[in-house]
């Protein structure tokens, strides 16, 4: 969805606010940090935005203020580290995974997925699938 939202003219914005919430309990399986992670790497790469969530904060629970310090939100820091260090990321090109089709396919529930900048200045890459070796593809 992300990536047709993206191609249409105008281009329109497009975020997953409500994907997995860290510990949720209504999912009938364990959201764990990786599950999160993977989410967000997954939606900025795309081109959209990802809004972080946590069971104990929404839920307004005792354990709210110690969520802050879980590791899926640890793991949103990193991420925005790494876009705000990648200049002028809304040059992002989410229809660029430059990945050879053989690591840019899924492996089980993972992705391994690439953003550039539409002036080549830059690459971020998200190696979900634990390859034994990548290629890039030129432009």
């Amino acid at each position: 969805m992300t990536l047709g939202d993206y191609r249409k003219s105008p281009a329109k914005p497009a975020t997953m606010l409500e994907g997995v919430y860290e510990k949720g309990e209504e999912y009938g399986f364990p959201i764990t940090p990786l599950l999160v992670r993977r989410e967000a790497y997954y939606t900025c790469l795309a081109g959209g935005f990802h809004g972080y969530g946590h069971n104990d904060s929404w839920r307004v629970r005792p354990a709210w203020r110690a969520a802050l310090d879980d590791p899926g939100a640890r793991q949103m820091t990193v991420l925005k580290e790494c876009l705000h260090r990648a200049p002028r990321m809304v040059d992002n090109d989410p229809g660029s995974n430059r990945f050879q089709p053989r690591l840019a396919m899924f492996k089980a529930d993972a992705l391994n997925l690439a953003g550039r900048s539409t002036t080549g200045r830059w690459l971020v890459c998200y190696l979900a699938a634990n390859p034994t070796s990548a290629s890039i593809c030129p432009r």
